[in-house]
């Protein structure tokens, strides 16, 4: 877990993590993964990015835009 947001539901991005923070996290997990790759298929499961009332989305920012989702791109 890179951090996390301390926005709750405001539209305001106060993410507390980085994008190298998070690219270095996913490099960590894909190097995790293909270690028991036998055992779990090699599946990373990235979940509660922008949780929206229980509902989970994996989507850009307006404070960082595709950053992040650039990060799951390039690792994987």
């Amino acid at each position: 877990m890179p951090s996390w947001n301390t926005s709750a539901d405001t539209s305001k991005d106060t993410i507390i993590s980085t994008k190298k923070t998070f690219a270095k996290m996913l490099k960590e997990v894909k190097t995790v993964s293909e270690k028991y790759r036998s055992s779990n298929g090699n599946t990373v499961m990235i979940c509660c990015w922008n949780e929206y009332l229980g509902g989970n989305y994996i989507e850009p920012t307006e404070g960082h835009g595709f950053d992040y989702l650039q990060g799951i791109r390039d690792t994987f």
